[in-house]
């Protein structure tokens, strides 16, 4: 928007006409109101686009609770669900094994959806599906300039899931070094963004999955243990 002063300057020494000292206060009067509309806008653009959120952000806790619903009848699958559901009473780490296709991330879901991390977000991250570069920045954030493309500051997935659970899929292919710092985030509940010196604390449950053998791994030295 633009704010428009019409000002009618008449021949200097004829009444009503605006003098230089005028002309510049009139000039600055007008800039202020156009910063001033600006502003306006801005807020309320910045309104429009919370309420946006606000209603994606509650379709999308809709959508995704439904998405996790279970039919269990064999008696197999109704111990598997009373697991997971005792599980889902404390802040214990999990550690959920088993074929590819077999629904690990649903069991994340119900453990989620029946904690007292129920109303907060459940963020899921294949940690196989990145490389150790980007997982690092997508798991801790990064700070402005870190590397090449960091424009600017930005949350990773344990700040942006803070009160609620992050859950790590195909956690046996994370690299041995980026498992030091996961370490850190199970031990002490810390995090340092990439580029960053001082540590965040974060409150996340930790759920991981994986279709490999940890111990295994471990015995191999490609997996901490």
């Amino acid at each position: 928007p633009r704010a428009v002063l019409q000002i009618n300057c008449k021949g200097r020494g004829q009444p009503h006409g605006l003098d230089e000292q005028a002309l510049d206060l009139a000039v600055v009067l007008a800039h202020h109101a156009a910063v001033a509309l600006q502003k306006a806008e801005l807020v309320e653009r910045l309104r429009e686009a919370e309420r946006s959120l606000r209603e994606e952000n509650i379709f999308l806790r809709r959508r995704a609770a439904g998405a996790s619903a279970v039919v269990a009848e064999s008696p197999q699958m109704r111990a598997l669900m009373a697991e997971l559901d005792k599980a889902a009473e404390s802040d214990v780490t999990v550690l959920l094994s088993g074929e590819t296709g077999t629904g690990k991330e649903v069991a994340a879901r119900r453990i989620h959806e029946r904690s007292r991390r129920a109303d907060k977000l459940l963020v899921p991250v294949n940690c196989g599906a990145l490389a150790e570069n980007l997982l690092d920045s997508e798991l801790f954030g990064h700070k402005k300039g870190a590397f090449t493309g960091a424009q600017s500051d930005r949350k990773g997935v344990f700040e942006v899931a803070s009160g609620g659970t992050v859950f790590l899929d195909e956690i046996g292919e994370t690299p041995l070094d980026l498992q030091v710092r996961l370490l850190r985030v199970l031990q002490e509940g810390k995090i340092k963004r990439v580029g960053e010196v001082m540590e965040r604390s974060v409150d996340v449950r930790i759920i991981a999955a994986t279709n490999r053998d940890l111990a295994q791994l471990v015995e191999q030295g490609r997996f901490r243990q």
